[in-house]
């Protein structure tokens, strides 16, 4: 072989080297990343490592969860906790309302109120589920016909109390055309339906700007079951506080957020001075609109026949579109009130709803969840929802006290908008829209878009939309179970049924300690000591002062001081601009006249 020959062979056994060595190479960049890569065999090994570890885990946390389960087919939170304490070694419970967080070997666990555990990320705490009871008829929208419809109460539909959706729950209960017995998913035309009342869930809150201010802003927060716990998107639990507790309100704003005393046990805190019920409880129902009366012939003409309250007066209608309630003094209000689950009342509930008068505290539940970012004003007071604007004339009260003025479930197209004065001729007369006075139109509470839940006569619903509570500014100033304690006569005379004495849970006392000589009226509790210790009625820590423009969204608590009066009408009545709204305040002396009416809340324990 010659030396050319000899360097060819040469040549090619190099290359041949070479190739082979990146070949090799190339197999092992491939092998290294099947074994290591994202979807590489070591990492899905260490992945179904991992998931197993993870499921070994979950089912220990279920084994649990299953022997803490009561007769009633719902976890014993506090035997769970226990439990895990005892057998799970490092794991660490926390309530979280009727339900468990548990974090074990390196995951978190919730066990559900019925003992299914699932694996959790965190979230926020989601609205309290609407309590039921005996009457009460789930209903959602349908956005396509206009009516609503009777739904189931695991209907995912009825409610979403997202800041979306703002999608409040209803229910309407028994006096319409339909009852419990009817078929889900019967479309119910507005003329069938029974009085309807908003669920108010269980929430905690903070005002962020503006505490005892002219204008401000604050945040709601859910808290889960009859807790104080709440969670965050990333799955930390806090516990809010309760207003009675050293530093969280000061003189300047909140440290803390607060459990709106509506939902809270007035016998552990604050002996009821703040409006809170006898336990701690999940949510309240609030009638959805004024307190009206027989309208049309599909109403209840049904009279009251407790012992306690005047023969002649007549079970209320909370619908749409019907004669306000007026003429009744605000003793007449709370006994009413208190008679909606007597025996044989029209709207087929019991006496486990426990009826009775809007508190102050319950008005303020119902405004500051309207003001959150939950409801119509997306968490400011620069954003104002409409007032009922619509009066009528030419009707007579069923009782012959005096004339029907307010309609309720009607809509202006603004908060301060002037009086809008129809005279009524028939049912006709109240059609999905009214020009009155000053060419004004005022729209029915159900007028909204096609294919829409929202639109001219949702203006005045606490959401913005048709799920909302409605009347809570104009129509019939409400009258409220609360008062000034201030020895005043008009006390005895007009609110003999809960006024002069000390708070409890269906009423409460405002203190009453004047700095001056004055008229023993709220004016003068307001501006004298004490009030600055009351927390969640709006009007305090959502207003800088009594008179005009002195309360969130310009509006005013009513300063007079030319009579007596310890009572306090709530939202404004269809003729007034100032004082109408969630945080306004007519005050009064608490007798039967044209201007005011009431509003019923129902508490399932």
């Amino acid at each position: 072989m010659n030396l050319k020959e000899k360097l060819n062979n040469r040549g090619i056994t190099l290359i041949a080297l070479v190739i082979t060595i990146i070949v090799l190479l190339i197999l092992a960049g491939v092998s290294i990343a099947m074994l290591t890569g994202e979807n590489g065999i070591l990492t899905q090994a260490q992945n179904a490592k991992d998931e197993t570890e993870k499921a070994s885990a979950m089912e220990e946390v279920q084994l649990e969860a299953l022997g803490a389960i009561d007769t009633d087919g719902k976890i014993n939170v506090d035997r769970l906790i226990d439990n895990i304490s005892k057998n799970l070694n490092g794991a660490n419970s926390t309530s979280l309302g009727n339900e468990v967080v548990v974090e074990y070997k390196g995951n978190k666990y919730l066990v559900e109120e019925n003992g299914n555990v699932i694996y959790w990320e965190g979230g926020e705490t989601k609205a309290n589920a609407p309590k039921l009871v005996k009457g009460m008829i789930p209903v959602k929208y349908n956005v396509e016909s206009g009516n609503w419809v009777i739904c189931s109460e695991d209907d995912p539909e009825w409610y979403s109390y997202t800041t979306e959706e703002k999608k409040w729950a209803n229910v309407m209960l028994c006096d319409g055309t339909y009852d419990e017995s009817t078929a889900i998913g019967t479309e119910v035309a507005e003329k069938d339906l029974g009085s309807m009342f908003v669920w108010i869930p269980r929430y905690a809150y903070k005002i962020t700007e503006g505490y005892h201010e002219a204008s401000g802003a604050l945040d709601v927060k859910f808290v889960a079951g009859t807790s104080y716990a709440y969670s965050d998107s990333k799955g930390n639990i806090t516990e809010a506080k309760n207003g009675n507790e050293e530093g969280v309100i000061t003189d300047t704003g909140y440290t803390d957020y607060v459990v709106h005393p509506a939902f809270t046990d007035g016998n552990k805190y604050n002996s009821f001075d703040n409006g809170e019920w006898r336990e701690e409880i999940e949510g309240i129902w609030v009638a959805k609109f004024d307190a009206g009366i027989k309208t049309t012939e599909d109403d209840t003409s049904a009279k009251v026949s407790s012992s306690n309250t005047a023969d002649d007066l007549y079970y209320p209608i909370f619908k749409g579109r019907k004669f306000g309630y007026n003429y009744v003094n605000v003793s007449q209000c709370y006994d009413i009130s208190q008679s909606l689950d007597d025996n044989g009342n029209p709207y087929g509930i019991n006496s486990l709803s426990n009826s009775h008068l809007m508190k102050n505290s319950e008005w303020g539940a119902t405004a500051y969840l309207s003001i959150s970012k939950y409801g119509y004003s997306e968490g400011s007071s620069s954003k104002e929802k409409a007032k009922n604007n619509l009066r009528v004339t030419g009707v007579t009260n069923p009782n012959n006290t005096g004339e029907i003025t307010a309609i309720t479930g009607y809509s202006a197209t603004t908060g301060k908008a002037s009086e809008n004065s129809i005279a009524y001729s028939s049912e006709s007369s109240l059609g999905n829209s009214v020009s009155g006075t000053n060419s004004q139109t005022s729209y029915a509470w159900n007028n909204c878009n096609s294919n829409s839940d929202e639109g001219n006569g949702t203006l005045s619903s606490t959401t913005g939309n048709i799920y909302g509570v409605y009347d809570m500014g104009g129509g019939l100033a409400d009258y409220i179970s609360a008062y000034v304690n201030s020895g005043s006569s008009n006390l005895t005379t007009y609110g003999g049924s809960f006024a002069n004495r000390t708070s409890n849970h269906l009423s409460t006392a405002y203190p009453y300690n004047p700095v001056t000589t004055d008229y023993k009226d709220f004016n003068s509790g307001y501006n004298g000591t004490g009030w600055n210790k009351i927390f969640g009625d709006a009007l305090w820590e959502t207003s800088s002062g009594t008179g005009s423009g002195k309360a969130w969204f310009g509006q005013t608590l009513e300063e007079d001081g030319s009579s007596e009066e310890p009572f306090f009408p709530r939202g404004g009545y269809w003729y007034t601009t100032g004082t109408v709204g969630l945080c306004g305040l007519y005050d009064d002396i608490g007798f039967a006249y044209s201007n005011f009416g009431f509003r019923s809340v129902l508490v399932v324990e």
